[in-house]
């Protein structure tokens, strides 16, 4: 598969080959996202490459487990080294050590907090390794690459034996919308961009899903085959996913998700429906989450108090929420094959499901819609979805899909549509929202439609919106 993207961390990556010191980079990103795909696609302008990753954590595996597999790929990756094995890291890593010659060479660890698991001084052995062997290669660039990212966080990027040692740390975010056509490059012709955007909806930007996609096929045919078979990558990745990242406390953490599903939430909100107690720890599992790439920690935003400290939390992860909402609940009946999708396209709740994946796939790429809107992010104040609850001060609860405000006062009103026919009706709804909305006078309103599906020609002959932006505009 051909690479895809990630040019500005690509060029980051090749600018630390022109420093006379060795180099240490951190990169984290949720599982599936391409980290090593990243390292292996920048290595290949090295002269040297080493690979090693850990064993995903399961029941009986110690540390000298993870060391024999050290071993195992280090003897696979030099031609003519006798089998051996390691009594312990610092031994290890000494000995990779010798391997390396003083040429460029790129050495990845990765899935690090694996390697770690059993071991309960790895770090501090790997910060040794650092600091007596490997930074003495000034052509060396190690990169330390892992799924949980909280752990490398906590070890790596604030512990204080780390402290000033880290070149460049990178945070591997989904693929954004405009660079996704190229996994539908090889068809011809092109699939419509209402076919390209379902699939989207249900992957997110993520490469590793949107490489399974069979691209003769239809985006309903490929979402029944990888999400409503039981031997489809999208139906059992979820439960891999969160046993491989969360360990022991999957469990909460998916409870803790689930309460997200349907609605944006609060800390008190989320305690609440969990019936837990407010605590730090709670606090603790919502920013391992965060980290991880599956939420997003909001600002809430208030035209009279710009900086409040509420926040709210949401779900990024389009194939987390599609999953919990959509696959989870038919989990018996599809691993029966009693499962009927037919019946599920058919369904008038289908639009409904496809248009929230298309709200939130467009909040995760605000950095487009600003291009779109000819913004710059610099003049942007604040952007998300907006709530207004009713209080005797204004006219009522309003919800908006996506707000903009931004420096030279003017408040963007995104309307955000995923259906087959969009018709005038849509202003109605924006007129009855922009009514509602209690903001200050000196704003001025911009309309915004961002919509895929058949727009009719008497919506745009009422040239009510200051924009319209088409799904296929976000696609190139």
């Amino acid at each position: 598969m051909k690479f895809i993207g990630r040019n500005e961390v690509l060029k980051q990556l090749q600018h630390l080959k022109l420093k006379k010191a060795a180099s240490l980079v951190t990169i984290q990103g949720r599982r599936r996202i391409g980290k090593s795909s990243l390292v292996q696609e920048f290595a290949k302008s090295s002269k040297r490459f080493f690979e090693f990753q850990g064993l995903a954590p399961r029941k009986g595996i110690t540390s000298q487990d993870q060391l024999n597999h050290f071993a195992d790929q280090l003897k696979i990756q030099i031609s003519g080294l006798p089998k051996f094995s390691f009594e312990n890291w610092t031994e290890a890593f000494a000995f990779l050590n010798k391997q390396i010659k003083k040429e460029p060479t790129v050495l990845l660890l990765d899935e690090i907090s694996w390697m770690a698991s059993s071991e309960s001084d790895f770090v501090g052995k790997l910060k040794t390794a650092w600091d007596t062997l490997f930074k003495k290669n000034d052509k060396l660039i190690l990169v330390l690459c892992g799924s949980v990212s909280s752990w490398i966080e906590e070890n790596i990027i604030n512990d204080t034996d780390f402290m000033g040692r880290i070149s460049l740390s990178i945070q591997l975010d989904e693929l954004p919308l405009n660079l996704l056509i190229e996994f539908w490059r090889s068809q011809n012709p092109l699939p419509s961009s209402y076919d390209i955007l379902q699939m989207v909806a249900v992957t997110g930007g993520v490469p590793r899903y949107l490489e399974e996609i069979k691209t003769p096929l239809s985006a309903m045919k490929n979402i029944e085959s990888l999400c409503f078979n039981k031997n489809g990558l999208l139906f059992k990745d979820f439960e891999k996913i969160f046993n491989d990242v969360f360990l022991k406390r999957a469990k909460i953490y998916k409870e803790i998700v689930k309460t997200l599903v349907n609605e944006k939430r609060t800390l008190v909100e989320i305690t609440k429906a969990l019936r837990m107690e407010k605590s730090g720890t709670l606090s603790s599992y919502l920013k391992d989450l965060t980290l991880a790439g599956f939420l997003e920690r909001i600002q809430s935003y208030s035209f009279s108090k710009k900086n409040t400290k509420s926040f709210h939390y949401r779900i990024k992860d389009n194939y987390l929420r599609f999953y919990l909402k959509y696959i989870e609940p038919y989990h018996n009946q599809i691993e029966k094959n009693q499962f009927d999708f037919e019946k599920t396209k058919r369904m008038a709740q289908w639009e409904q499901i496809m248009g929230l994946q298309f709200e939130s796939t467009i909040l995760n790429n605000l950095s487009l819609m600003f291009g779109q809107l000819d913004i710059k992010s610099k003049d942007v104040i604040w952007a998300g979805p907006y709530f207004q609850s009713k209080t005797s001060k204004n006219l009522g609860s309003c919800q908006i899909d996506l707000m903009i405000h931004t420096r030279d006062q003017l408040l963007y009103i995104c309307e955000l549509k995923f259906k087959k026919n969009i018709g005038t009706e849509v202003i109605n709804e924006m007129k009855r929202k922009i009514k509602i909305l209690k903001r200050p006078r000196y704003l001025s309103i911009k309309t915004v439609l961002i919509a895929e599906g058949e727009i009719q020609r008497a919506l745009f002959d009422k040239n009510y919106f200051n924009y319209i932006i088409e799904g296929g505009q976000l696609l190139t």
